[in-house]
């Protein structure tokens, strides 16, 4: 299977599609708090001297975004503390944050 991963994308008989990892899981579970730092979402944009940015290589491949529920259930995101989630949702999801945040600081 590891293999397969490896090669990913990769499409097999059937039209079935097999992804890697990066594609829905771009931040490890280890690693989820990064989604809610205050400040991590300016560097979503970040485009370096050198090239793009980590935030920016890491997210551009991905479709998806898992916030790994379980551990991140009781992290409370702040209005205008341009967290990663923030950024996100400002920009893939402007009608539910507009929604979310209405008469709200936290969502």
């Amino acid at each position: 299977m590891m293999k397969l991963v490896r090669k990913a994308p990769l499409t097999c008989r059937g039209n079935v599609t097999l992804f890697p990892q990066s594609t829905f899981y771009p931040v490890r579970y280890n690693e989820f708090e990064y989604y809610f730092l205050p400040g991590f979402g300016n560097k979503f944009n970040e485009v370096s001297e050198k090239g793009l940015g980590y935030f920016v290589k890491t997210f551009s491949r991905a479709f998806a975004l898992h916030f790994w529920n379980k551990m991140s259930k009781n992290h409370q995101v702040e209005v205008n503390r341009n967290s990663v989630y923030e950024v996100v949702a400002k920009r893939f999801c402007p009608i539910t944050y507009r929604v979310a945040t209405a008469e709200s600081d936290i969502f």
